[in-house]
């Protein structure tokens, strides 16, 4: 955990010292976020999200204007919130150290229907690193001698988000079906070190 004047920071690293560890410098008006793989004291970034700017009334990632960081009994969880246009988003990310993995969990309320709706980021590792299909709902990056893997999960009352990757990284498109607004869409998707 970070103090307020430090770049926030969240992590899920094993009692071995292996995990994974989330910045979240501010970009403008927002803070954006960098996702990366802990080894000792080796820390390889991997992810980082696709900010837009406050032009936007619907941005690559959501617009997290305002962030916390609470620890609670099972790690730490940010808990950011934005808007952008006359959308207003809210994000949680929680840590579970033990099992290497941290998730978020994203939710926009919407007045109309959105030109897109995402959560988009760029790989760090080079375009020699291409994702591999795990199943349907993961992808797997090979991070230095380590695995990064990306899940989405699913929710009974929402479509599945469109989820593609490739070298450059990857994207989760939340679907948005015609009924009437306003209304919330959530997506959720996850990191682990495998």
């Amino acid at each position: 955990m970070s103090s307020e004047s430090d770049i926030q920071f969240v992590d899920a690293i094993d009692s071995n010292g292996r995990g994974l560890f989330v910045s979240f410098p501010r970009r403008g008006d927002r803070f954006g976020h960098v996702v990366s793989t802990v080894a000792g004291d080796e820390i390889l970034p991997c992810l980082v999200s696709l900010e837009g700017d406050d032009a936007e009334e619907w941005p690559d990632s959501p617009p997290i204007q305002q962030l916390s960081i609470e620890q609670r009994s099972t790690g730490a969880v940010a808990l950011g919130v934005g808007q952008a246009g006359k959308s207003h988003w809210s994000v949680t990310v929680e840590t579970f150290a033990a099992e290497r993995r941290i998730e978020f969990h994203v939710a926009c309320r919407m007045k109309i229907h959105p030109a897109q709706i995402s959560s988009r980021y760029a790989s760090l590792l080079g375009d020699a690193v291409e994702p591999s299909h795990v199943d349907a709902y993961t992808w797997s990056w090979a991070a230095g001698d380590m695995r990064l893997l990306v899940r989405q999960s699913l929710f009974d009352h929402y479509p599945a988000p469109e989820f593609p990757a490739k070298s450059s990284g990857f994207e989760i498109n939340a679907a948005v079906d015609q009924m009437p607004f306003p209304k919330t869409i959530e997506w959720r998707y996850s990191f682990q070190l495998a």
